[in-house]
């Protein structure tokens, strides 16, 4: 049925403010910027330098080195600064590799099968192995860590199982020769994943024998050897996806070994003698992952379902394929459901997103929940990615536009309909931009929340930086003024009323050829004006030197006439003054920055801060500068303080010559001393 309504489409968004709903993922991850994509695994360092382990020495208490001599069956001591022997210990039933802290060394007994621990004296913690081996019974170690795990020290070991047919098994002891019972259930019971390349299904099957194992603590991961592979997982056992290796390599034995400046790298032995390589433990991509999320719904019980918009980003050697699913309960379906290609078989019934992801018509049938899955797919060289996914339900499309005949139901009106509405959502993009264009330039309505806002970006328009300061009134004002201050800008009222707007505070800025008049004598025409207040005296005749008539030596002016006048206002050319209350002034500096860097370039200026300080000739403008102060503070010898303006003298409290004087009553030798 073709829904002919006009309404405007109603959006749905997978990628929500609290990120991806009900969101189940197999080899897929999040990054720090929401984003969907394949997990990191362990990749080749072509920079790396293989430097494999000596696994028969250690640094143990003392910063002594350890090491093992297996052709006597001892360990020698050894002082590192003098590369002197310190002591021998021993013998030990075949030591073949030895591991230690600051507190103890532990050396593998091959011929005892059994692990012994030593304090820093050499002394053997026969407690130690009773406990341990209370539970592991005898062990033939194939390698030993000592690692630092969240809930502490551990001794980790790789041993052969009891049984010749199970393989392997990974014993974790705490330093007391106690079972990490927990560490060692998920690290015994792993699980790889493979996909099925026939059915697109994943394959799970226990990890078999093991031939070496790394446990890096600060990557969060335990990296393990088996059948020639390299398989990572989490430090829970999770698994994370296999390490891209070149091709034909087989494994046998890796390590963890520090790298520069704090990072790890794993060192992979091959089953040829003498090859080896580095890994950088995020040096690369899965190359599969799946992912299922949602539900998104209307609260419809018959919503149609239509465009599909989907930002994405597909590197070269990627891919990205979407699927739909319809439903009526909100079970969430298992990703492991998600086919490996679009011919595949599923168990649900998974709809396939036709053509390009970012743009295109969900094929689902009509449902109260939509399902979003999606199968990412790499070379490990890169990660295809997905930000966003936005679904529209089905309202009026363009096909209510035409003459009814081409909406009578049958499938030419469907193919008419999904035709008319694919070119409608190709183009509503662009009706959405023309809808924006109102919050685009008008500086009331633009978005300002978040980092760098629309705001921002219309500021940056104008060439007006905004702080991230200020409140959201001051920063749309002086957005919204930014276009008319420009054709005022290196005036004196342009850039009084930028700082009153960028401080939020009164801000005057006095021009001298404005505010003062000159002074003349016999000045024709009204009252004379009063020297020293708004007057003053011009520097020298308006047109120059005159022989006989201004002409001093030594202090005349010379001028050709050109600039008649000119002289009269030399001294206050090319500066200005800034006033301002200093009670509105959190921080002067930002008045000081503000100036400078939008007065023109030759000019100078003085600040002038109005302060409580009004006095009869000094801060007396009614209106402007007058601000009636306090009590005047007392008058101090030697601090600068100008009497009658900032002090006064004392008349009431008792003579200190540190301190006050008093008129007509301080006498010398009588509380007021010569120093």
């Amino acid at each position: 049925m073709v829904t002919t309504s006009t309404q405007r489409p109603t959006y749905r968004f997978f990628n929500t403010g609290d990120g991806w709903p009900g969101l189940g993922t197999d080899g897929v991850t999040i990054d720090a910027d929401g984003r969907l994509g394949l997990v990191v695994v362990p990749g080749v360092d072509p920079a790396g330098q293989v430097c494999l382990p000596v696994l028969t020495e250690t640094i143990g208490p003392r910063g002594h080195r350890y090491v093992v001599q297996p052709d006597t069956g001892t360990v020698l001591v050894v002082d590192p600064p003098s590369g002197q022997p310190v002591a021998v210990w021993g013998p030990f039933a075949g030591p073949s590799s030895v591991v230690g802290d600051a507190d103890a060394v532990f050396v593998v007994e091959a011929d005892a099968r059994a692990i012994t621990r030593l304090d820093a004296e050499g002394i053997v913690d026969e407690t130690w192995w009773a406990t341990m081996s209370a539970w592991s019974g005898p062990v033939v170690a194939l390698g030993i860590e000592l690692v630092e795990l969240a809930a502490g020290a551990r001794v980790v070991v790789l041993a052969e199982a009891d049984a010749a047919d199970e393989g392997t098994r990974i014993l974790v002891a705490d330093l007391g020769g106690a079972q990490d019972e927990t560490a060692g259930a998920a690290w015994n019971s792993l699980e790889e994943r493979r996909r099925d390349p026939r059915t697109g299904r994943w394959q799970v099957g226990r990890v078999g024998a093991l031939t070496g194992l790394a446990v890096d603590v600060a990557g969060d991961r335990l990296v393990v050897v088996a059948q020639g592979d390299v398989l990572c997982f989490d430090l829970a056992g999770r698994w994370i996806g296999r390490a891209e290796t070149p091709t034909g390599w087989r494994s046998r034995r890796m390590f963890a070994v520090p790298g520069q400046c704090d990072t790890t790298r794993y060192v992979v032995t091959g089953v040829d003698a003498g090859a080896a390589l580095v890994l950088d433990p995020f040096g690369a991509w899965a190359r599969l992952g799946t992912f299922v999320c949602g539900p998104i719904s209307t609260g419809a019980m018959q919503a149609v379902w239509r465009e599909l918009r989907a930002r994405t980003t597909v590197p070269v050697g990627g891919g990205l394929r979407l699927w739909t699913l319809g439903s009526f309960d909100e079970v969430p379906p298992d990703a492991d459901s998600i086919p490996g290609d679009l011919s595949a078989p599923s168990t649900l019934a998974w709809t396939p997103l036709p053509g390009d992801p970012r743009g295109a018509l969900v094929a689902s049938e009509a449902a109260p929940y939509l399902w979003l899955g999606g199968l990412l797919t790499g070379d490990g060289r890169g990660s295809p990615t997905v930000e966003q996914v936005r679904v529209d339900v089905a309202t009026g499309s363009w096909l209510s536009y035409l003459p009814p005949l081409y909406a009578e139901p049958g499938p030419s009106a469907e193919f008419l309909d999904r035709m008319l509405r694919w070119l409608q959502s190709d183009l509503r993009d662009n009706e959405e931009l023309l809808d924006q264009l109102p919050a685009r330039f008008d500086p009331r309505a633009a978005d300002d929340t978040g980092t760098r806002t629309t705001l921002d970006e219309l500021a940056g328009w104008l060439g007006v930086t905004l702080d991230e300061q200020w409140p959201e009134s001051r920063r749309r004002a002086v957005t919204a003024e930014a276009h008319r201050l420009h054709a005022m800008r290196g005036t004196a009222g342009g850039l009084e009323r930028l700082l009153s707007l960028c401080l939020d505070a009164p801000v005057a800025v006095l021009d001298p050829p404005d505010s003062v008049n000159l002074w003349v004598l016999d000045d024709v025409g009204g009252p004379q004006p009063a020297l020293g207040l708004s007057t003053r005296l011009a520097a020298s005749a308006p047109g120059g030197a005159v022989v006989d008539s201004t002409a001093i030596p030594g202090g005349s002016t010379l001028t050709d006439g050109t600039d008649y006048g000119a002289p009269l206002y030399e001294a206050g050319a090319h500066q200005f003054c800034v006033q301002a209350y200093a009670a509105d002034l959190p921080d002067v500096r930002e008045l000081q920055r503000l100036v400078d860097a939008e007065k023109p370039a030759h000019l100078v200026y003085h600040l002038c801060l109005i302060d409580a300080a009004a006095r009869v000739g000094f801060q007396a403008r009614v209106g402007v500068d007058a601000i009636v102060a306090g009590p005047a503070g007392d008058l101090v010898l030697d601090t600068g303080a100008g009497l009658g303006l900032d002090s006064a003298l004392d008349r009431e409290s008792p003579p200190d010559p540190g301190r006050s004087v008093r008129v007509g009553a301080a006498a010398l030798g009588k509380g007021l001393q010569l120093t």
